[in-house]
């Protein structure tokens, strides 16, 4: 799959009030959709900007390692990580959503 192929599948399937929880976490949707990417809510009074390029990154690196996760993400954007930590959920489930990874943890 292709870099193209991949955000086609993301642009299709992650829209505006998209659902991002999962079992082990709550308040997590997508508010914006946007050329530069989303805007997510995190709780209930968090927001957090996920670039198009940031997703592209971590999908690189998932397709180069076979590996997506924290460690990855701190690695690739500590700074990010350090301001908060949710970015790394946020960007393995609009992966899972569109159908180009599945989720393992």
């Amino acid at each position: 799959m292709t870099w193209a192929e991949a955000k086609l599948k993301i642009q299709r399937e992650v829209s505006e009030n998209t659902n991002l929880d999962t079992q082990r976490s709550n308040y997590r949707r997508v508010t914006h959709v946007s050329a530069d990417g989303f805007r997510v809510k995190i709780g209930r009074a968090s927001e957090i900007e996920v670039p198009w390029e940031m997703i592209r990154l971590c999908w690189e690196q998932l397709i180069k390692t076979g590996e997506y996760g924290g460690k990855t993400f701190r690695v690739m954007f500590p700074e990010t990580a350090y301001l908060h930590g949710c970015y790394v959920h946020v960007i393995g489930q609009i992966l899972v959503r569109a159908g180009i990874v599945l989720c393992s943890g």
